[in-house]
């Protein structure tokens, strides 16, 4: 059994050639690294199905399924597995297949120890990183958590502040606040904005008197509770235009609390998304882990005019249709693939350089659908160099994770 702090990564080679496996096993051999080894290819698919692992090293030319066929299945069915080919034949065309397929490498026999860690070793420490992004405690989770909302952004965290009684001039002990009425009730009104002017009437009487009368009845009666509102409309605005009264407005306003937009808080995307994936793996009851590279980097490019609502609609459809453990691109609505950031030639004409560079990164990675090793090679960069650039450029802990 393996003990460490670390994650535990597994990996799998598959290679007809024992001698080259017995390498990769001393080569690679280090705490938190589960290595499993297999000589055939049919039996090497069926091991890769069943353990998922974080990395394969697959040899290009085997006896039964080629190489590259075998890429094409372990892709499709792992589609968050980075695989990494081995050969003795090497070729430009063949390299270019592999990386178009959706290999992370393509290494030449005899491979060199030294080379073989360090390039293996930077997959190592991606996977460790994901797993640990993966691996939030349910304790951890509750400090993103204020009475069924998601975030740790300082925006969202003065919102829970503000929120919470205890903020509010006078409040610092139970008692009876001005919209609170003495059953001790609270009625909640979603979308208050689309209310019609005869119900805003009525609501605000019960609002300042707590007087209302049933449908059908003459008496009067007297309401206790509490009225809490919500809109995704200015208000301001329906005042104005007319189709929002005024009194209203300062009566249900005492509080005010504004819910700041989802592309003002874009540090709380992957805790969202672990939040939601969570929520609808245990729901339709399927194993989903988590989100791929290259679809969290298209969750982080789009806008999200919907804001939680939305991004909890296509994680949920998502989670639905996949057959996979991981949420890939092709799981996400055509809506959201399409979209693409505004770039006007004033825009353009603003940009600084690392905002140029950031673009420009970013589209390449989408190009190559999230494979980082084929976009360092088209940026020309090497790969740390890439990791640390998408870490600094703070979409999120990093986008492409």
């Amino acid at each position: 059994m393996i003990k460490s702090e670390e994650p535990c990564v597994k990996l799998i080679a598959i290679d007809d050639d024992p001698a080259a496996l017995e390498l990769i096993e001393e080569s690679l051999s280090q705490d938190g690294v589960e290595i499993l080894t297999e000589t055939r290819a049919p039996e090497g698919l069926a091991l890769v199905l069943h353990q998922a692992p974080e990395i394969v090293l697959l040899d290009l030319l085997m006896p039964g399924i080629q190489g590259l066929e075998l890429l094409d299945r372990i892709v499709e069915a792992c589609p968050a597995t980075d695989v990494v080919l081995l050969t003795g034949k090497y070729s430009t065309d063949s390299a270019v297949e592999a990386i178009r397929k959706g290999a992370s490498d393509y290494v030449t026999k005899p491979v060199s120890v030294d080379d073989l860690r360090k390039r293996i070793g930077v997959l190592i420490n991606e996977a460790r990183r994901r797993k640990r992004a993966l691996q939030l405690d349910d304790e951890f989770l509750k400090t993103c958590r204020f009475e069924g909302m998601v975030g740790r952004s300082p925006l969202m965290i003065e919102m829970y502040r503000t929120i919470r009684r205890g903020s509010f001039t006078g409040a610092t002990q139970d008692k009876t606040g001005m919209v609170e009425y003495a059953s001790g009730g609270v009625l909640f009104l979603d979308e208050i904005g689309d209310m019609p002017l005869e119900a805003q009437a009525k609501l605000l009487r019960a609002v300042e008197i707590g007087e209302y009368q049933r449908v059908g009845s003459p008496a009067v009666r007297r309401a206790d509770l509490r009225i809490v509102a919500a809109t995704n409309r200015n208000l301001q605005e329906l005042i104005t235009s007319g189709e929002f009264r005024e009194d209203l407005y300062y009566r249900l306003s005492m509080v005010e609390i504004r819910v700041p937009p989802l592309a003002d808080r874009r540090e709380d995307l992957s805790i969202l998304e672990k939040y939601f994936v969570d929520k609808f793996a245990a729901e339709y009851g399927k194993p989903i882990r988590g989100i791929t590279p290259r679809a969290q980097i298209i969750l982080a490019r789009y806008s999200w005019p919907g804001n939680v609502r939305e991004l909890e609609n296509v994680l949920g459809h998502a989670c639905m249709l996949t057959d996979s453990r991981m949420i890939d691109v092709r799981d996400l609505p055509e809506t959201l693939k399409a979209q693409q950031k505004p770039d006007s030639p004033s825009d353009r004409n603003l940009l600084s350089l690392s905002e140029v560079n950031r673009t420009h990164i970013y589209r390449v990675l989408e190009q190559v659908g999230g494979n980082k090793a084929r976009a360092a090679k088209i940026l020309g960069i090497n790969r740390a160099t890439l990791y640390r650039f998408l870490k600094d450029a703070g979409d999120s802990d990093d986008p492409s994770d």
